[in-house]
């Protein structure tokens, strides 16, 4: 523990020091205060690298004529929004190969599938000026653009790839480790919620943050409570 005897000999140290007042000037005066330094960052370092938000676009396909099908979210504070895409009429794309993978039909999305300005307003509502964390950004950026372009919005969140958050070695971890994240989660892969979900849970373990979030339902807008 800390004693206020150790911040008071820091800061007289510091306060009769002779060097520039310019933040190096503490550890180089005062090893006690270096070390105190040591001891507040260290739960600020924990801080930086607790869950961030996650975003996965299931979509019709690959190419530029692809447009997203299915959204899930999933955010640092446990709040979780999944919801089909109705296709906009110009939205004629579809491979049947894709639908084998995630299941998700083109009936269903047109029976069951929300107009993206609603979408949208769910998305800036609860990701105002959040950065949106995915593994397959090269996709999820455009099909992302692609839903606000055809709203007519601007998105209040961005999409970035989550190699900014891992080393070499956690990057060459993450495919391996995914998927038996998610078997051990009891998620089945390829619907937006559940990948965001593994997504976030992955990259807890690649960064050794806490304990695994269990999987609670695959609900259309969840806040955490």
């Amino acid at each position: 523990m800390v004693k206020s005897s150790d911040l008071k000999n820091c800061f007289d140290v510091q306060h009769n020091s002779q060097l520039p007042n310019n933040g190096m000037s503490i550890a180089l005066v005062s090893p006690t205060f270096t070390r105190l330094i040591v001891r507040i960052m260290k739960p600020l370092k924990k801080a930086t690298m607790k869950d961030v938000a996650v975003i996965d676009i299931e979509a019709s396909g690959f190419g530029a004529e692809s447009y997203p099908i299915e959204i899930g979210i999933v955010l640092p504070d446990g709040t979780r929004y999944q919801s089909l895409v109705k296709p906009e009429p110009t939205w004629l794309h579809w491979d049947k190969d894709a639908q084998d993978i995630h299941g998700i039909s083109r009936l269903l999305l047109l029976k069951e599938g929300r107009p993206v300005q609603e979408i949208c307003r769910d998305i800036n509502a609860i990701c105002n000026g959040v950065t949106l964390y995915s593994d397959c950004w090269v996709h999820d950026a455009q099909w992302f653009n692609a839903l606000f372009t055809a709203a007519r919005m601007p998105a209040l969140a961005c999409c970035r790839a989550i190699e900014y958050l891992l080393d070499d070695q956690q990057q060459a971890r993450y495919q391996h480790t995914k998927p038996h994240v998610a078997k051990r989660l009891g998620l089945t892969l390829h619907r937006a919620l559940n990948d965001a979900i593994a997504i976030q849970n992955t990259l807890r373990e690649l960064r050794f943050i806490g304990e695994d979030q269990p999987f609670v339902h695959q609900g259309r807008f969840t806040m955490a409570g």
